[in-house]
């Protein structure tokens, strides 16, 4: 196994484009599923600055368990996505913490020294007078689930950093410092898809505030969802094939008894 990042191969958008919608259709209720728990996280998380990025973490931990179980043991999707993700669930953790030590320590800083601080302002959404209160929670969890997309999808490095961890364990500074050094290897997957998409997220987090149309709310997360699914699967494809060389996706398989696909978690 080659832990080296490398350039991928052109033509890489048409090939992940392609494999993409063959793990889509062989199992559709599972990215359902994906996308169905980060609206639940989004709706339940309490709103603190730093909470969604564990959440983050074991949320691209999870759709990266069920891309696997649909890629290398698809006969057995729904079962294998649970026990990988059982295998890996102690370094996910780790990983999780780590994470949250990280924006904990650089939110503090941001807070303490910001001048909204330094005067006493504590308000965290921008809200009109006449907002009705279910209004502005739905705001407040679309803006939970854009944080943790950005994080886990569109943030320089983070897409690496959680494929590792699941594949051979947590070693959070080397794996932090491969995730940069693929993401600048692969400058223009970094430039097209990565970057364009944080702008766009951190564009809708400062605009969602001024959405007071549940339609509007409603097409918006849907949208992030869809991105959430759509290019966290591109980076699966990315990292399996920068980092073990499958440029396909394995074979379909029919049900059968299920193995480990995480070769540091095999029993």
């Amino acid at each position: 196994m080659v832990l080296e990042p490398k350039q991928v191969e052109p033509g890489w958008a048409s090939r992940w484009t392609r494999q993409s919608i063959e793990l889509f259709v062989r199992n559709p209720f599972l990215a359902v599923f994906d996308v169905l728990l980060l609206w639940f996280v989004s709706a339940i998380l309490p709103f603190h600055d730093v909470l969604f990025a564990p959440a983050a973490v074991i949320l691209m931990s999870v759709l990266f368990c069920s891309l696997r179980a649909v890629d290398k043991d698809s006969g057995n999707a729904w079962t294998s996505t649970w026990v990988y993700f059982l295998q890996c669930s102690r370094d996910v953790m780790a990983l999780a913490f780590y994470v949250l030590m990280s924006t904990g320590f650089v939110a503090l800083v941001v807070w303490t020294t910001s001048p909204s601080h330094m005067a006493g302002f504590h308000s965290i959404s921008v809200t009109t007078p006449t907002t009705s209160e279910w209004i502005v929670w739905v705001i407040q969890a679309v803006k939970r689930e854009i944080s943790m997309v950005i994080l886990g999808v569109f943030f320089l490095g983070s897409i690496p950093l959680v494929y590792l961890t699941l594949l051979i364990g947590n070693r959070f500074l080397l794996h932090l410092h491969l995730g940069y050094r693929a993401a600048f290897l692969n400058i223009v997957f970094s430039d097209i898809v990565i970057i364009p998409g944080q702008l766009f997220c951190i564009f809708a987090y400062i605009e969602v505030s001024k959405m007071h149309s549940p339609y509007m709310l409603a097409f918006l997360s849907v949208f992030i969802s869809a991105l959430f699914w759509w290019f966290g699967t591109w980076g699966y494809l990315w990292c399996r094939e920068m980092f073990e060389g499958d440029k396909e996706n394995a074979q379909a398989t029919r049900h059968s008894s299920v193995r480990s696909l995480f070769p540091a978690h095999a029993s």
